[in-house]
């Protein structure tokens, strides 16, 4: 008796651990965890681009690129809960196969992207340099922070959507279509407005201009994803 209830035991410990090295499923989760780690090289690709060329233009180039990084980034955290809801929200439709409950709550979390991204832009077209001038007094840089307004207000709204759009894909489980779209961009859009303001010696705004590029891109693929029906079969199929 003991035995038998030992051997159930140790059957109830062992089987989902097993189940866990079943080809199948650890193939699938290797392969959707490299599409976002490969995505997330091409993001990063971009980003230490800049970086290095706005390092070649000197320390008031590189104190304002600092100080507007940070600035930036105020949106993409203001707009990544809605990002991560996306995820989770739609997620769950598409498990329960609500297609269009799915679609339903994405319209919903892009709408309120659309709406922060808007805010933050109109925000940094009227008050970019008094917020820049909370972390510097020095006029050369706040000059160069001004330098930069209409490229950084312009593509917030856009900004906003790209994340959203993110979220939406990864509930979808579409990774593999969001590393297409990220490559796309950091290469196709961004890499080669980047070598023309490095040529034609654009200096800071060129090199806002090609991260500019980059969200165009990423934008721009994620919309025609959205606006087809194939993003909503992928988490089945997988």
């Amino acid at each position: 008796m003991r035995l038998a209830v030992g051997l159930s035991i140790l059957r109830l410990i062992v089987a989902p651990s097993m189940r866990l090295l079943d080809a199948g499923p650890l193939g699938h989760l290797f392969g959707t965890n490299m599409s976002l780690f490969a995505r997330t090289l091409c993001l990063l690709f971009a980003q230490f681009s800049m970086l290095a060329m706005v390092s070649r233009l000197g320390d008031i180039p590189l104190a304002a690129h600092a100080i507007l990084w940070q600035i930036w980034l105020l949106v993409s955290f203001g707009v990544d809960g809605f990002a991560h809801a996306a995820e989770v929200l739609v997620g769950n439709s598409l498990g329960a196969k609500d297609f269009s409950g799915a679609r339903r709550l994405a319209r919903r979390t892009l709408t309120w992207g659309l709406w922060i991204g808007a805010t933050f832009g109109i925000i940094y077209a009227f008050w970019l340099v008094p917020i820049g001038s909370l972390f510097t007094e020095n006029a050369p840089v706040l000059a160069a922070i001004g330098s930069a307004t209409f490229l950084v207000a312009l593509v917030q709204p856009i900004n906003a959507l790209a994340f959203v759009f993110d979220g939406i894909l990864i509930g979808a489980n579409d990774v593999a279509y969001l590393f297409r779209s990220m490559l796309i961009a950091a290469f196709g859009v961004f890499l080669p407005i980047a070598l023309a303001a490095y040529y034609f010696d654009m200096g800071f705004r060129g090199v806002w201009l090609a991260y500019d590029g980059l969200m165009l891109g990423r934008f721009s693929t994620l919309m025609v994803r959205y606006r087809g029906d194939r993003w909503l079969c992928t988490f089945i199929r997988s």
